[in-house]
């Protein structure tokens, strides 16, 4: 245990002395007003709140308690994700050793689970905290309901319900869970039964409801065409596999193929691969641990496999492969021990295996090292995804956002503009730099920018919000009240729209209706001070206009 966690640090070391990005981090972090404080009614608000549409609350509390700590210091956050992803690797290593591998095929597994490079995202991305941190304590879950299976304690069947709902609770990929628990049944060559039953009721008992306060938020329309859902799902799933095999020109983003077809050569080589992925399934069904390694892969990734190619920037990526990975790293490392036992009689053979494998472990934490040294910061993360081109119109959108997010409108709007010029068809891109020509007071631009990105996407709740402001801006009331109405109608939970139509009836005089929306804002965000003042604020008017 000693050699992996040591191991694993010399490859992670370069994370500390990472920075935070504009990658998500000020969401989650930097501007979250939920982690600067652990009084009573903050935590209360953290676990009543989601972020970016996702209900990670434990992962929120755990920022909140390292700020109290350390303030804004990120060498502490980095530290804290390593020393969690060290932990997902020891549970893993005894995990594996409970359920019957020697210790040389837990310690390879473990250590490839350790080193391997798509990993690096999860661990040296700090707004990733919810995949190192789920995962440790999904891990957990598992170690102790094997634990289970083996002695029949309800003490360790109680401690794996205790485990999983922190790990829902952290991130809801946690899903997952009651399927791989019937995996381990399986594997443990458990019959079914009543009790069966039960157990799994208890566990979904507590994973559906939590996820479903994500899946609501993020519900996606099908594609009309079923051939291009069926193409696009198996692409997607595919690629972990092809990414996992073979780990090479990894980036934070990934371009979604088009055209989806079979006349797209990445389409085609994906259905060739899926073709002979699934005749390797069948033609080895009866190999336990095969089956439990593909069966913990597709069952934990399941729930990520796309349906519909999008203008989103995370189809597909590398973290979404971090725990369910496991089972194929374990399958591996046992790999390792056959090709052992079968080459100890040999010494010739046996040196020749040492060497090969201490070459692929040491290119994949050589890789490992240098991806972790892309997180550095804003400017190593952007120039080496830009440097890979594999994401064109993503990559100079995700650096667009970072430029605007510094308060450089300059670079901002020329990659913005890059973007759409790479993808004239990406709304979100235009709805960006439609914001920046706002503040800019160039409303002209402005307006063409949200009228192009609503003829793209005639469901995007958020350009119907800005266009609203602009209407705002230029005093025609009622074309910014209906643009804010769709903008809620269509996404109910932001709280942006409810605030801004709540100003438009301030500024008309409707004052009543104003403390309305204010107070909807505030049921969605508890605890922002700046809206509960203008709410009050509000109040303060309607009382002095005396209106009943």
């Amino acid at each position: 245990m000693f050699f992996l966690w040591a191991v694993t640090l010399s490859v992670f070391s370069p994370m500390l002395a990472g920075q935070f990005t504009a990658l998500d981090d000020p969401g989650h972090l930097l501007e979250n007003p939920q982690v600067i404080s652990l009084a009573p009614e903050n935590i209360t608000a953290i676990f009543r709140t989601t972020v970016n549409d996702t209900y990670i609350p434990l992962t929120i509390l755990s920022f909140a308690v390292e700020h109290h700590f350390f303030g804004f210091h990120p060498f502490a956050y980095h530290l804290d994700n390593l020393l969690l992803h060290l932990f997902v690797v020891g549970v893993l290593f005894s995990l594996g050793r409970r359920m019957g591998l020697s210790a040389l095929a837990a310690g390879a597994g473990s250590l490839l689970f350790a080193v391997h490079p798509m990993h690096v995202e999860s661990v040296a991305w700090v707004t990733e905290r919810k995949d190192v941190l789920y995962a440790f304590f999904y891990m957990l879950a598992l170690h102790q309901y094997w634990r289970y299976l083996q002695t029949g304690a309800g003490r360790a069947f109680a401690f794996s319900v205790a485990f999983g709902f922190l790990s829902i609770l952290a991130k809801p990929m946690a899903l997952s869970l009651p399927l791989v628990l019937c995996l381990f049944d399986f594997f443990y060559g458990r019959k079914l039964s009543g009790r069966w039953l039960a157990e799994k009721l208890v566990h979904a008992a507590y994973v559906i409801p939590v996820a479903w306060i994500t899946a609501a938020l993020h519900q996606r329309r099908l594609m009309d065409n079923w051939a291009e859902a069926a193409l696009t799902a198996v692409w997607s799933f595919v690629f972990y596999i092809r990414k996992f095999i073979y780990p090479v020109d990894l980036s934070p983003l990934y371009a979604t193929p088009s055209p989806v077809s079979l006349e797209n050569p990445e389409i085609l080589f994906s259905v060739i691969l899926f073709a002979v992925y699934a005749a390797c399934l069948a033609r080895y069904r009866g190999n336990r641990w095969f089956f439990f390694a593909n069966g913990f892969f597709v069952a934990s990734i399941f729930f990520l496999v796309r349906l519909r190619t999008s203008w989103g920037l995370h189809e597909v990526a590398d973290r979404f492969m971090y725990l369910p990975s496991a089972g194929f790293c374990l399958l591996l490392g046992l790999g390792v021990e056959r090709l052992f036992l079968r080459a100890r009689a040999n010494k010739q053979a046996t040196a020749a295996l040492v060497l090969g494998l201490a070459l692929v472990f040491t290119v994949l934490s050589t890789q490992s090292y240098r991806q972790t040294q892309v997180w550095e910061n804003d400017t190593t993360l952007w120039a080496a995804v830009i440097r890979k081109g594999a994401t064109d119109r993503l990559a100079y959108f995700a650096r667009g956002k970072m430029y605007d997010e510094k308060g450089d409108q300059v670079n901002a709007v020329a990659d913005y503009t890059m973007a759409v010029t790479l993808d004239p068809k990406f709304p979100r891109a235009y709805n960006n730099r439609g914001i920046i020509y706002g503040k800019q007071g160039d409303y002209p631009r402005a307006f063409a920018d949200f009228n192009r990105a609503l003829a793209l996407y005639p469901a995007f709740a958020q350009a119907y919000n800005n266009r609203g402001l602009i209407y705002f801006y230029l005093l025609e009331d009622h074309l910014a009240l209906e643009d804010f109405n769709k903008a809620i109608e269509l996404r109910p939970r932001v709280v942006s729209s409810y605030v801004n139509r709540a100003r438009l009836f301030g500024v008309t005089g409707q004052y009543r209706l104003a403390a309305e929306d204010f107070t909807r804002a505030l049921q969605l965000e508890p605890g922002n001070a700046a809206i509960a003042e203008e709410r009050a604020e509000t109040y303060r008017a309607l009382e002095g206009r005396k209106i009943p």
